[in-house]
């Protein structure tokens, strides 16, 4: 998903719910400046950052990944090639995201496919409430999760309390790839 969706989405639901940016920025323990450049287009956002502004915004993460206001099905079935890319690559946080289940409605867990690409080895940690797993499969990622740092390969499973900084990045010249499944906070 581009930016300018991601921007023209929050700010449809924060204007429809007539909140201001200071106050999502107050909410997420964000910067104004910050939610300023996500409405703008100008800042991808991380799954982590758009997790606390959709609890800010009282919606489910995946309403800021589709517009589609069509009746919760008790089945949705999303093809390899109908993912929808969260986060792309070459971003400031230094992989991608593709939804696995933007279509579902009303669910308790968020999955999606992330991206490591070799020689991305973004600075930034990341952290946010709920409850977050990873399962490796493809490739080795180091995992940075506080103080300590994993090698998980592929087969390798780390479920994990978000609220601690971590990141993952890519090791050797393959992509790491891994099955990522968050519970947000207001499911927990």
């Amino acid at each position: 998903m581009t930016r300018k969706k991601f921007a023209k989405k929050i700010r449809q639901i924060r204007t429809e719910k007539l909140l201001t940016q200071e106050w999502v920025a107050s909410r997420t323990g964000f910067s104004k400046a910050f939610i300023s450049k996500i409405e703008n287009g100008i800042t991808a956002p991380s799954i982590a950052s758009l997790s606390k502004i959709a609890v800010a915004l009282g919606v489910g993460i995946s309403t800021l990944f589709d517009g589609n206001t069509e009746e919760n099905e008790d089945l949705v079935i999303i093809r390899r090639n109908q993912r929808k890319e969260v986060v792309g690559p070459g971003t400031d946080i230094g992989f991608a995201y593709e939804s696995l289940a933007y279509k579902k409605k009303n669910k308790s867990i968020e999955p999606f496919v992330i991206k490591y690409p070799p020689g991305s080895h973004a600075q930034k940690l990341f952290e946010h409430d709920g409850e977050e797993m990873i399962f490796i499969l493809q490739g080795k990622i180091k995992f940075i999760y506080g103080d300590r740092t994993y090698l998980l390969g592929a087969g390798d499973t780390a479920y994990f309390n978000p609220a601690i900084p971590h990141r993952g990045e890519s090791v050797g010249k393959e992509e790491g790839i891994g099955l990522c499944v968050l519970v947000p906070p207001s499911k927990r």
